[in-house]
């Protein structure tokens, strides 16, 4: 989870038994969302965000061929959360890390 994913989603998506790791949790929270991005990979960690900037950093990614382990995007306030959470759990549960990876997936689904 990116650093700007309120607290009830993190809590929710745990809740329904999903690996969450927040930026706060991985000591990155004060990086940059390139750094962000590029973090993620060394787990393999899918990020979720609610920061448009993210959508430019997967884009640009994509664009020059830069692999990336996957994005996925809520825009702040226009959905439920939910919504958001059950979204994100039937991603995790339906999808592969190796599915996601290079992917920008937009909620909701």
């Amino acid at each position: 989870m990116d650093h700007n994913v309120v607290r009830a989603v993190t809590e929710g998506c745990r809740l329904n038994g999903l690996d969450v790791l927040t930026a706060f949790g991985d000591g990155c929270h004060q990086e940059s969302d390139r750094s962000i991005l590029e973090r993620a990979g060394e787990p393999g960690r899918v990020i979720f965000t609610q920061d448009s900037d993210f959508l430019i950093l997967a884009a640009d990614h994509h664009a020059c061929g830069m692999p990336f382990t996957g994005v996925i995007f809520a825009k702040h306030g226009a959905l439920s959360i939910r919504k958001v959470i059950d979204d994100l759990t039937l991603i995790c549960q339906s999808m592969s890390g190796e599915e996601i990876r290079n992917q920008l997936i937009w909620l909701p689904l």
